[in-house]
């Protein structure tokens, strides 16, 4: 029986690729590896037995092309909808496919072993996932009608790693094993993150005497610095043990309890906790890195779940009250405002000189213009009605319609750490919205 065309055009599709990419990365044109790009998935080991050495690689790429393939999916496709994958045919998956490189191989006569990083073209993966109904965490920004998805852009997070031992917290000081763990390779995820360096522009945004205070203006400053959107404390508190384990190489003992805030809300809040012990055997640097891992993957679940959010309705027009205390707090609520996701067409109704009356769009109900007002620092209080005031204009008519306080968030910095077991929050909850 003969080869079927598409089996046979598809069989040499991939082998012509392979040929190309073979010369590209001999001649040193192979892209630079980026482990900050998601669409990059590394370290794909095959291990593949065929009739020759020549057979073995060919069969050795098809394997890799669809494991990372599958590591891909399983870094970007939401949680719900993982369940649905399939894995691409052949040419389709060839056609996703930017390059590679080999980065480590062994070959026998029979016998291929090699260790591919395989780039993938953002745009194809997108459409893909896209046409087989996947829902995808996305590094565009899109925004459709009523009962569409909006993905978000992709953000890097900055991950302030705090560790307490006893009364003692420590942030810049020597000794903080938790900031030192989070230093070592780390392998990339969908999730980009950064760490302080603990410079003198850091110790003065956060001193060792605020670490269990939190300053938002200060964090501004860091995200800023750091390029980043959002940050997530995490406090390590080892107990009296794991305290007195004297070296990285020493067993490790006792237990690191991990408690995560989020600091999106211009505050520090405790959403979960995780208390971890050591494997037999496994050291105190061995243990901190396995604790760093398991962070990194509560972060990254939770990235993926708030990457994709289903506009709950049609737009709906909201009046806002804003008490003012000073011209410089009006300009900042106004840009506050302009720069939350999901609002538009925004217009000053009124203005006196202790309050404004601001009317806009928004694409959800008056939960989510709440959450999403929340991370920019604004409070959306509960609506009334009644006594309200009429605007000059056409269609500036109140009547009938609710009215909402809005204020602006209090900054001054504040303690937000509670120790093990009293943080309010159950060790099965998620790590919300970071």
């Amino acid at each position: 029986m003969g080869i079927s065309y598409t089996a046979s055009f598809g069989k040499n599709a991939i082998f012509c690729t392979f040929f190309i990419w073979a010369l590209l990365i001999a001649s040193g044109t192979a892209y630079a590896q980026s482990a900050a790009n998601p669409f990059t998935v590394e370290d794909v080991q095959v291990d593949v037995t065929a009739e020759s050495s020549v057979a073995a690689r060919d069969k050795a790429f098809e394997e890799a092309q669809k494991k990372a393939f599958k590591m891909l999916a399983d870094r970007l496709v939401s949680e719900g909808k993982i369940s649905g994958y399939r894995t691409p045919d052949p040419i389709t998956l060839a056609s996703m496919i930017k390059d590679f490189e080999v980065t480590n191989e062994k070959i026998s006569t029979v016998r291929y072993v090699g260790t591919y990083t395989i780039r993938f073209r953002e745009q194809a993966v997108k459409k893909y996932f896209s046409l087989s109904s996947l829902s995808m965490a996305d590094n565009s920004s899109s925004s459709a009608g009523t009962g569409s998805t909006q993905q978000t852009a992709m953000q890097t997070l900055l991950v302030l790693p705090f560790y307490r031992v006893g009364q003692n917290m420590k942030v810049w000081q020597d000794g903080n094993l938790w900031l030192q763990a989070w230093g070592r390779d780390l392998s990339a995820g969908a999730l980009p993150v950064e760490v302080p360096i603990g410079d003198l522009m850091d110790i003065a945004d956060i001193g060792e005497t605020e670490g269990v205070s939190f300053n938002p203006n200060g964090l501004a400053r860091m995200l800023k610095r750091y390029d980043a959107t959002d940050a997530a404390i995490i406090v390590a508190a080892a107990d009296d043990r794991l305290a007195a384990v004297g070296s990285d190489s020493s067993p490790a003992a006792g237990t690191l309890t991990l408690t995560f805030y989020r600091t999106d809300r211009r505050r520090a809040e405790a959403v979960q906790e995780l208390a971890l012990a050591p494997n037999p055997g496994e050291t105190r640097a061995q243990f901190f890195g396995r604790a760093v891992t398991t962070a990194y993957a509560a972060l990254n679940r939770d990235w993926k779940a708030r990457t994709i959010k289903t506009v709950s309705g049609p737009s709906r027009m909201y009046i806002v009250r804003v008490s003012i205390r000073s011209i410089s707090q009006w300009v900042k609520v106004q840009q506050e405002l302009k720069n939350t996701s999901g609002i538009s067409q925004m217009s000053v109704l009124s203005i006196k000189p202790r309050e404004a009356f601001v009317r806009f769009s928004f694409g959800g109900d008056p939960s989510s213009l709440r959450q999403s007002l929340a991370s920019s620092g604004l409070v959306l209080g509960q609506p009334y009605t009644g006594q309200t005031p009429r605007f000059a204009g056409p269609g500036n008519s109140t009547t009938g319609k609710e009215i909402y306080d809005l204020t602006v968030e209090d900054t001054r910095p504040a303690s937000f750490y509670r120790p093990p077991g009293q943080s309010g929050v159950s060790v099965d909850e998620g790590v919300h919205t970071f």
